[in-house]
């Protein structure tokens, strides 16, 4: 038997925005001016976003998106490079979606921080001098989708095991750092800890990898007029970060906490479970609409009111689609 995917009246963007509209005394969204358009737009993707990040924090488990990553192996090239300059041009092409991973000239590590086929521009300038020389990529770093927000459970690479978690760039760091003295005073001494000495930090481990962290900081190393209208480089994306460096090519699943792509197009739907639109985001942006639109003067605000927090607790009631779970599973000692 056929999936039955018919609706009363079909949730599309379009729809939405004609009835929202209604609000404003209009027969339809092409009745107001292009500004009160745009309004009513941002009102319901507002609470399309809410249907997945509400304001109590309880994200329901359909904000929970399933990725499969593949780490491709390192990658042996030749770059030609100039002294004082960020760009490097390579004899082979790189993927685009590993910023942040690490390049190794003359064994030394530098960070990748732009990709754009051959060319790659690195975090710092290269200090040596300008000619041709041998390269090792080693791809550490992933861009997430733009819809991820957090990654939520532990990832695992297919064929291994669960990754261990770290909390960011500078654990990364004191791993790889050769310590030359660490000298800690006497409890009952006042004068301070002698800093811990942390000799080169550059012993980067190569091998499958144990850890991982996201890193969302900006890597962009300039930043230029046309670059602002490019949402692809503007955009902020999750990196997910590797260590030890990976060698080899590793696949790797994972499960992160999203916010959809706004609804954009007058054909777009809303991807949210039973066909529930009409009951549980309309609701809710009317009430912001009639909240935030001054001009609004109905008087019938405590009943949008009402049945926006009617529909709010009915998102809380199906944010959870497995109602019986065990207290805890715990494999006893010896298992």
């Amino acid at each position: 038997m056929a999936e039955n995917l018919t609706y009363g009246v079909s949730p599309t963007f379009k729809n939405l925005k004609d009835q929202l509209s209604t609000l404003y005394g209009a027969e339809g969204v092409e009745d107001l001016s292009p500004i009160d358009q745009q309004r009513v737009g941002i009102y319901i993707n507002q609470a399309y976003r809410e249907c997945y990040s509400p304001i109590d924090g309880r994200r329901p488990s359909w904000a929970v998106a399933n990725y499969g990553i593949e780490i491709p192996e390192k990658l042996k090239s030749h770059g030609e490079f100039i002294r004082g300059s960020h760009g490097i041009f390579l004899d082979d092409l790189v993927p685009s979606k590993f910023c942040g991973s690490y390049i190794e000239v003359n064994e030394e590590f530098y960070t990748i921080a732009e990709i754009e086929g051959n060319e790659i521009k690195i975090l710092a300038p290269w200090p040596e001098g300008s000619g041709r020389y041998p390269v090792t990529i080693y791809f550490s770093a992933y861009e997430l989708d733009r819809e991820v927000i957090d990654v939520c459970d532990s990832p695992e690479i297919i064929g291994w095991g669960k990754l261990s978690p770290m909390h960011d760039k500078e654990q990364e760091i004191t791993m790889r750092a050769s310590y030359a003295a660490d000298f800690l005073p006497y409890p009952s001494q006042h004068y301070g800890n002698v800093p811990t000495i942390a000799h080169r930090g550059r012993d980067f481990h190569v091998d499958r990898p144990l850890w991982y962290y996201i890193d969302n900081s900006d890597l962009q190393i300039y930043s230029e007029i046309e670059d602002t209208t490019d949402v692809s480089k503007k955009a902020i994306r999750n990196r997910f970060c590797l260590y030890p460096l990976p060698p080899e090519k590793q696949s790797i699943r994972l499960r992160a906490n999203i916010l959809p792509l706004e609804l954009t197009n007058d054909e777009d739907v809303a991807r949210l479970p039973g066909n529930v639109v009409w009951d549980i985001l309309f609701p809710m942006a009317s009430a912001t609409l009639a909240m935030s639109d001054p001009r609004y003067n109905g008087d019938n605000k405590e009943t949008i009111f009402k049945v926006a927090e009617n529909a709010k607790l009915r998102l809380r009631s199906l944010g959870n689609s497995q109602k019986k779970k065990p207290i805890r599973l715990k494999k006893r000692f010896g298992w």
